[in-house]
Order: structure tokens, then C-alpha cells, then sequence
């Protein structure tokens, strides 16, 4: 996901947040140049119960 996000960053897309882990995964947001915002997600296991 960093690896993404440096990328994107690098040709000019702009984060609103940037990736962080949270508890399904690791997560991040940006907008597209039409100004509609998106989420970047890379999911991670979770064990149940």
C-alpha cells in the first residue's frame, strides 16, 4: 500500500489521508481531478470471535 501511495503521490494525485492501519486493514483517501473522493483500501485477515 505505501508503495501505492508513493506513486500515486509522485504524479500529483492529492490524499486526503494518508494510508494508516486500522482494523480491517490499511486505509487512505484522495479525490480524482473531477473532485470526487475515493478510498484506497488494502484489507488484512481479521480473526473472528
Amino acid at each position: 500500500m505505501n508503495a501505492d501511495y508513493e506513486e500515486l503521490s509522485a504524479r500529483g494525485v492529492e490524499f486526503m489521508e494518508k494510508p494508516e492501519s486500522r482494523p480491517y486493514g490499511i486505509d487512505s483517501s484522495f479525490r480524482d481531478p473531477s473532485g470526487n473522493h475515493l478510498r484506497l483500501m488494502q484489507r488484512t485477515d481479521v480473526p473472528v470471535g
